[in-house]
C-alpha cells in the first residue's frame, strides 16, 4: 500500500493531464517568444519597442508557467496530506486483521 501512495505522489503530473497539457503549451509559447527575441534569422535588428514588448511577453509566459507549476504542486501536497491521513487507518485495520488471524 505504501509503494502505491509514493508512486501516486511522484507521478502527479501524469495524473493531471489537462494541467500538464497547458504547461506544455505555455512552454511552447515561451520558446517561440524567446526565439523571436534572441534567435532572429533576419539581418534587421529589433527596435527598442519590439524588444521591450517581447521581453514583457516572455516574462508573462514565465509567470503563467510558474503559477501553473505551483498549482500542480499544491494539488500534490494536498493529496500527500490526504494519503498520510489515510495510512494510519489502513495500518490500524491491518493490525486488527492480523490479530484476528493470530487468535
Amino acid at each position: 500500500m505504501r509503494n502505491i501512495a509514493m508512486d501516486n505522489n511522484q507521478c502527479f503530473i501524469a495524473k493531471d493531464y489537462l494541467r500538464a497539457f497547458d504547461l506544455k503549451n505555455l512552454f511552447h509559447k515561451y520558446v517561440v517568444i524567446y526565439s523571436q527575441l534572441h534567435c532572429r534569422e533576419s539581418a534587421e535588428p529589433l527596435s527598442g519597442k519590439d524588444r521591450h514588448e517581447l521581453n514583457l511577453k516572455l516574462q508573462e509566459a514565465m509567470n503563467e508557467m510558474t503559477l501553473l507549476v505551483l498549482k500542480m504542486k499544491e494539488s500534490k501536497s494536498e493529496k500527500a496530506g490526504m494519503d498520510k491521513a489515510l495510512l494510519p487507518k489502513v495500518n490500524a485495520t491491518q493490525s486488527i486483521v492480523e490479530y484476528h488471524i493470530a487468535n
